[in-house]
């Protein structure tokens, strides 16, 4: 059995996710906007807040 660990490698081709999901956390219009991530156990929703979040820290 696999460990289940979040990951900041795009292994899952998020790329477009997070690059969509960024723009709607940096769009003023959007304030007071709730995102659901939703997926089954192991789809790599963890993962892909990590990626968000490392994407916005670079900013």
């Amino acid at each position: 059995m696999w460990k289940d660990s979040e990951t900041n490698i795009d292994l899952l081709y998020f790329d477009y996710l997070v690059y969509v999901t960024k723009k709607i956390i940096l769009d003023d219009k959007l304030t007071s906007s709730t995102i659901g991530i939703y997926g089954d156990w192991g789809s790599g929703k963890s993962s892909l807040i990590d990626m968000v979040m490392n994407n916005l820290k670079q900013k």
